[in-house]
């Protein structure tokens, strides 16, 4: 039987194609096989930005705040010893005090983490206490902010940010991959993890990263996001008559179980995005965002405020 020349020039152009997608579906794999150093020195450069959002109102830009830290690590045996040390600190728009959490990493830290039993012991955290309560803050507020500061929580942020940068194995990945996450999940303390996945290979300055990111969800978040709501409350709560008098009175420590009908909470949303160099694994950049909504009861005109809290904050490295 007989073929005509149109059949064999479509069968060509049909192979030609799925050689293509072949090809580049080969070039978009990432070789990840680094060379791991058993010694990193590097500074990071951090920003943290916040806004909070009323229902019905546009998004109120909140501080900037940026902090320059040294780290010094090195593996002894399969066991890190880690050291963060303060180095600058700047600040802008309002409430330039806000986000404890943040202003605790001026305090100086050292981390003794093992890595086969997944356990850290830390020194310098006791620091942070003092330097927070250096302070300046509303009175009325002080008292029950200090209160929330819980410094277990910063070690299991620090593990959980430990891990994630230090889960990718030797091996190929491609964009939008998705990882294990129940291995992961295994290995994080304090926020459980939906989704892991690939993004892609982008450049860092002269380096070639490999960028990756966590989606997760927690409920947890009473803490921190009230710590930014109580110190911003001045200028977010302007146009709306809010008892904050009678809604710091009747609220119990933050922290802990909080009354059922003074406020609702959805859960958190988060996503936590790493890039790591693909020739020694060192970090190049790091990125987070969360947010949530917060239901507050106002006690004076009987008036539920939905008050919607943003945080973004993102580490460049640079190794020395």
């Amino acid at each position: 039987m007989k073929t005509s020349v149109f059949s064999n020039q479509l069968f060509g152009v049909v192979i030609f194609s799925l050689a293509i997608l072949f090809l580049g579906a080969c070039d978009n794999v990432v070789h990840f096989k680094p060379n791991r150093q058993t010694e990193l020195d590097y500074k990071i450069y951090r920003q943290t930005t916040t806004s909070t959002m009323l229902k019905g109102q546009n998004e109120i830009p909140g501080t900037c705040l940026q902090i320059d830290l040294q780290i010094n690590a090195k593996n002894n045996g399969g066991n890190w010893e880690w050291e963060r040390t303060f180095l600058d600190l700047r600040r802008n728009g309002w409430n330039k005090d806000l986000l404890a959490g943040e202003l605790a990493l001026k305090a100086p830290l050292k981390v003794s983490f093992e890595t086969s039993d997944n356990r850290a012991s830390f020194v310098g955290l006791d620091s942070v206490y003092p330097l927070l309560h250096s302070i300046p803050r509303d009175p009325r507020i002080t008292n029950r902010l200090m209160g929330s500061i819980d410094t277990s929580l910063y070690k299991k942020e620090w593990m959980d940010r430990w891990n994630l940068m230090h889960f990718l194995q030797d091996g190929d990945y491609r964009p939008g991959q998705n990882l294990d996450i129940m291995a992961l999940n295994k290995k994080l303390v304090y926020l459980t993890a939906d989704s892991l996945k690939i993004n892609k290979l982008v450049k860092r300055g002269a380096n070639q990263c490999l960028e990756y990111s966590m989606y997760y969800t927690r409920k947890d978040s009473i803490r921190l996001d009230m710590e930014q709501f109580f110190v911003s409350y001045k200028r977010i709560l302007t146009e709306i008559q809010f008892d904050m008098d009678a809604f710091v009175t009747n609220t119990p420590k933050i922290g802990t179980h909080i009354k059922e009908g003074l406020w609702k909470e959805e859960k958190l949303s988060g996503q936590w995005r790493f890039a790591l160099n693909i020739e020694n694994a060192f970090p190049c950049f790091e990125s987070r965002k969360e947010q949530v909504l917060l239901e507050l009861k106002d006690y004076n005109i009987k008036q539920k405020i939905a008050v919607t809290i943003f945080r973004f904050s993102e580490n460049v490295y640079r190794h020395n």
